[in-house]
């Protein structure tokens, strides 16, 4: 029970992170869609 405790946790940190990842992606997609038109930003979204 504690295995599947456990492969339980590891399996909702692994779906948080490639959400997380997947937004970060989305978000400067979008942004370099937005702002790759007229100027570029060195750092954007401060990463």
């Amino acid at each position: 029970m504690l295995l599947h405790l456990v492969g339980g946790v590891n399996l909702r940190v692994v779906v948080i992170a490639l959400s997380g990842v997947t937004e970060h992606v989305f978000v400067g997609g979008i942004g370099l869609l937005t702002y790759g038109k007229t100027e570029l930003p060195e750092r954007p979204y401060g990463v």
